[in-house]
């Protein structure tokens, strides 16, 4: 029975594109930002900062507790292999915690949460007139692709619905993450369904959007975030943008960044995208990006859209590997950042939720 059951499971493993992170050369780690090349992004000249306010711990919510355990938010966060954790609210520091000898400055892997600031620059350039509309061809941008590709708009690729899957792990996308010539691998995907049809979670999705967003804007991305964010929002730390071995930037997972730059980002897309007087962000874009458009839905259930999961509450999070999530929480002013070590499946959406509602 058990032989059978090997051999029923290896053909199953082959052809997930389900591993496509995970089984390649090594195991995705914090450390990886130290592996690939990168952009560098500089910070800005005159970056801002929150006043503090910790007169009042945040608590552990009760439904967390355990028997015989330190029921503290804190010693639960370490128990998670949490690396920081930062709440924000009405503009004030509220929480601010660095653990396993993670310091203030560091800029770890953000993984996923690249997405939705690729996601973030689509919607500038659309507003300058770089794209004419998101229901355009990838094709138009990216025009090396080939026919299988035609019917894929910028859109469907923002909400992860091009129809396109991979060849198995063997071939092409399992080595995404660890590519060396994304370009090249782009080939390795076909038409699995019809366009627009069904969610199907890849990199590739985004990875298109960035060369896309490269053409169009004749720059790459790293140096279009940091004209566009990183240098107006205030960041107080440079941060980088890892590349492949001819430059290409990793559009789908390669932002490093501080934690505290990224509830600047987080606070920025609570404040509909306005820092200082100034639309950073367009704010009919941030209303489409936080609109439910369909049934997509992640594997948590989760609402998915232009690349920002959505709650049946309002809340929104931009995610990424190994815990990194910007949490958003608009009926009460709060935006928490949590970064952490960890491929547990703990539902962390689940649990800012219910922390933010204590708050």
């Amino acid at each position: 029975m058990r032989s059978l059951l090997f051999l029923i499971f290896i053909p199953l493993l082959l052809s997930s594109c389900y591993l496509e992170n995970i089984l390649s050369y090594k195991i995705p780690s914090i450390e990886d930002q130290f592996y690939f090349d990168k952009i560098n992004i500089d910070c800005s000249e005159n970056p801002s900062y929150f006043p503090q306010d910790t007169n009042s711990l945040p608590l552990l919510p009760k439904i967390y507790h355990k028997a015989s355990s330190n029921n503290t938010l804190e010693s639960f966060l370490v128990k998670k292999r949490t690396l920081s954790f930062l709440i924000l609210r009405n503009d004030t520091l509220i929480f601010e915690r660095y653990y396993y000898d993670t310091v203030q400055y560091s800029v770890i892997p953000t993984f996923s949460i690249s997405k939705s600031f690729v996601s973030t620059l689509i919607g500038i350039a659309l507003d300058e007139g770089f794209f004419n509309s998101l229901n355009e061809p990838i094709t138009y941008y990216v025009p090396e692709l080939d026919s299988n590709y035609r019917n894929i708009t910028l859109q469907m690729l923002l909400d992860m619905r091009s129809g396109l899957d991979c060849h198995g792990f063997i071939n092409g996308v399992p080595r995404i993450y660890f590519s060396k010539d994304l370009n090249k691998d782009i080939n390795n995907y076909y038409l699995r369904n019809k366009p627009g049809s069904e969610f199907n979670y890849l990199n590739i999705n985004t990875l298109l959007l960035t060369i896309a967003l490269e053409n169009a804007t004749s720059t790459n991305t790293a140096d279009y975030l940091e004209t566009k964010i990183w240098k107006p929002l205030g960041m107080a730390n440079p941060a980088t943008w890892n590349v492949d071995d001819t430059g290409q930037i990793k559009g789908f997972t390669g932002l490093n960044a501080s934690p505290m730059d990224l509830i600047r980002f987080g606070n920025l897309i609570l404040k509909n995208g306005v820092y200082n007087g100034q639309q950073l962000i367009p704010y009919n874009w941030l209303t489409e990006c936080m609109t439910i458009h369909n049934d997509s839905k992640d594997n948590n259930g989760y609402h998915y859209s232009y690349s920002w999961r959505i709650t049946d509450k309002g809340n929104y999070a931009a995610t990424g590997l190994l815990g990194q999530y910007i949490f958003i929480v608009p009926s009460k002013n709060i935006v928490i950042v949590r970064t952490g070590d960890s491929l547990s499946h703990f539902n962390w959406i689940q649990f800012l939720e219910i922390l933010s509602e204590t708050l």
